[in-house]
């Protein structure tokens, strides 16, 4: 929490002192994010500066829902060894979350297939896109490796869920 604290307070002196405002010392986190707030019709003034701000407010919020173990939506990719499936109109999400006590990351992906799904040839593989907590590639293959024809026929409605826990 207290890289949150901090970045806080370096948003809160950026904004002031573009602004030609004295940034506040000692404030709490609170009484910051409340100045922010209150400055942002000057700010929105700015197109640079509230482009900045926007970008470090999404930065924030997505580093305080990790903080607090919230679950965030991540966007798999879905490939094949030989030739790559295509989503179509079935629906691929993924999520991950961070458990900063024990350093512990739980991955979930959800691959749904639809009508105009195609499976691709080879075995199958999945990567998180975002980077998340350090995760770049997930195989998804066990065994002889899941495909279009493995362990079954896949056909629309068909689905694959994948859940895993590791140690960062």
């Amino acid at each position: 929490m207290a890289d949150l604290e901090v970045s806080v307070a370096e948003l809160e002196g950026a904004i002031a002192d573009r602004l030609g405002l004295t940034a506040l010392v000692g404030a709490s986190t609170g009484a910051r994010l409340s100045r922010i707030v209150g400055l942002l019709r000057r700010v929105e003034e700015q197109q640079d500066l509230a482009e900045h701000v926007e970008a470090e407010a999404l930065r924030l919020a997505r580093t305080a829902a990790r903080a607090l173990g919230d679950v965030e939506p991540v966007h798999p990719t879905w490939t094949g060894a030989t030739t790559n499936p295509v989503l179509g109109n079935g629906t691929l999400a993924g999520a991950y979350k961070v458990a900063d006590t024990a350093k512990t990351v739980h991955i979930r992906i959800r691959l749904v297939t639809g009508t105009t799904t195609t499976y691709g040839s080879g075995a199958w593989s999945s990567g998180l896109l975002s980077g998340a907590a350090g995760v770049d590639r997930i195989p998804v293959q066990t065994g002889t490796g899941a495909s279009g024809t493995i362990p079954f026929a896949w056909a629309s409605g068909c689905q694959l869920v994948l859940a895993g826990v590791y140690q960062i």
